[in-house]
């Protein structure tokens, strides 16, 4: 609070600093999260809802500068849980989307870029998680099978990305067990033993996800 009392007057007398109100913008978001881990649920979006105009404006006038676009992204990405953790489903999954749609975006511009293409993957199954609430179970089972695949990508592109790994191990789990209902029916088993490949190839248990159970 003190740090959006000291930079408010500052921006408004450099409207043109981006660096001014990027840092409001994330004065906005660290405020945010502080009212969402109290769940203060109300005071989150409020706080996230100055972020995302700030960081809207911000995008409009620097449509190239990745990391103001990225700060968007991140934006939307809040909002949506905020909708998703208050019941507003149908407000998430557009908020959700939006993220997704500008996460994707940066990856396109930089395919080597792990931390967007993580992001993507991410989004992704963030996604996953309001369509299961809506109950759509088959939206959601593509968009966790994408973020599995991304993350699984990253995996594959760099052997010594452990968290690449321990995603894509976690991913799977998850996706074997929305296609199974639980159960160890024929696509749930191929999404689990491929979580089960990835997760050997770090230290026994390192991820803290496994199906052996089940398979």
């Amino acid at each position: 609070e003190a740090a959006r009392t000291t930079l408010r007057p500052l921006v408004s007398a450099a409207p043109g600093d981006q660096r001014l109100q990027r840092y409001l913008g994330l004065t906005y978001e660290r405020i945010g999260s502080i009212h969402q881990l109290a769940e203060r649920w109300p005071d989150a979006g409020a706080a996230y809802t100055e972020s995302f105009a700030i960081r809207l404006a911000l995008a409009a006038s620097a449509p190239v500068h990745i990391d103001i676009q990225r700060d968007l992204a991140i934006a939307y990405e809040k909002l949506a849980h905020v909708e998703h953790r208050t019941g507003h489903l149908e407000a998430a999954s557009t908020w959700a989307r939006g993220a997704l749609a500008r996460f994707q975006r940066l990856a396109a511009l930089d395919a080597t870029n792990a931390t967007a293409t993580r992001s993507v993957a991410v989004s992704r199954e963030h996604l996953a998680d309001i369509l299961l609430a809506r109950g759509q179970r088959g939206a959601a089972a593509r968009e966790l099978q994408a973020s599995f695949e991304g993350h699984e990508q990253l995996a594959d592109r760099d052997e010594g990305n452990a968290q690449a790994l321990c995603d894509a191990a976690r991913v799977g789990v998850r996706l074997g067990h929305l296609l199974g209902h639980g159960r160890p029916t024929p696509a749930a088993c191929t999404a689990w033993r491929a979580s089960e490949r990835l997760r050997r190839r770090r230290a026994a248990g390192e991820c803290g996800v496994s199906n052996d159970a089940a398979l």
